[in-house]
């Protein structure tokens, strides 16, 4: 049998037992998920990073709806504007800042402004992420990935910390991904410069860092009335994947895209994680899953 023939045969196999069985194991998960508090935060200040499309988006609205004053940090600053004047437009109070993730002068703008303006912040949601297949380095001599998913998420919550102490029961969310189950350790070689690049692994590797980060952080912080997550958001369907087709055979792409479809998450659905740590009264610190303790 040729090879593209045997790739349709498994094509088809592989859609038609995933039609069978994905509505079953969607009402089995849908069934055990909580729904979100009934919190309200009036007079509260959320930071979100990546806050103009996807699962930071739908972060932003949800909310904005709940009383917040939200502060948007994005690269793309015409969607970012237009995400505040539409939030301001449904009587919420919204504030766009320039934020490139790629550039810690950015990160340090970006949070000096944050500062100077507010007296303290209850939520910050670094959110924000980026995956690519082909190498690339930030200004500041970084492997892109690492530094936009990472190291600037890194340097950004720690330039706001005083402002998250400031005020008490303050909250910090690290977006990570199931994908850091895929790694096998941070590299000293963070910018791929002995070995060949590979860009799910590098991907792979900052969602860990996530995780790591968010660890230390919350035992740095024990005792203090700041609390800290990491959280795999689902399988998301968001701009984020957009590369992937560009590592794989055309038959295989059309595979998995088919595939996803079927059981992927809407940028809604996505964000509910997020939300449940923003909202959930007396959460302990943790890694969550579908709005659950998960396995770091």
């Amino acid at each position: 049998m040729e090879l593209a023939t045997l790739i349709e045969t498994i094509q088809a196999q592989f859609q038609s037992g995933l039609q069978l069985g994905v509505e079953s194991v969607k009402g089995v998960l849908c069934a055990k998920t909580p729904t979100l508090p009934n919190t309200r935060l009036d007079g509260q200040v959320a930071v979100v990073t990546g806050a103009n499309s996807g699962i930071g988006l739908e972060t932003v609205w949800e909310l904005s709806k709940r009383g917040a004053k939200v502060i948007l940090g994005c690269r793309d600053q015409l969607k970012g504007e237009a995400v505040a004047r539409e939030l301001s437009k449904a009587g919420g109070k919204a504030v766009f800042l320039k934020l490139d993730l790629a550039s810690f002068k950015s990160v340090e703008e970006f949070c000096s402004t944050i500062i100077k303006g507010e007296p303290s912040i209850d939520i910050l949601v670094n959110n924000a992420g980026v995956f690519t297949t082909e190498k690339t380095l930030t200004e500041d001599g970084y492997e892109l990935q690492f530094q936009v998913n990472h190291l600037s998420h890194f340097l950004l919550t720690n330039l706001l910390l005083d402002k998250i102490k400031a005020q008490d029961g303050g909250r910090i969310i690290n977006v990570s991904s199931v994908a850091h189950w895929l790694s096998i350790g941070i590299p000293t070689d963070v910018n791929w410069e002995m070995v060949r690049y590979n860009g799910i692994l590098a991907y792979s590797n900052t969602k860990l860092a996530n995780v790591l980060f968010s660890t230390e952080l919350a035992k740095r912080l024990k005792g203090s009335p700041v609390s800290v997550y990491s959280l795999h958001p689902g399988g998301v369907s968001t701009n984020l994947g957009k590369n992937i087709p560009q590592i794989l055979p055309e038959q295989v792409t059309s595979a998995l895209a088919a595939a996803f479809s079927w059981v992927a998450k809407t940028p809604e659905q996505g964000a509910q994680t997020s939300l449940y740590c923003c909202l959930t009264p007396n959460l302990p610190n943790g890694y969550y899953d579908n709005m659950r303790r998960g396995w770091n």
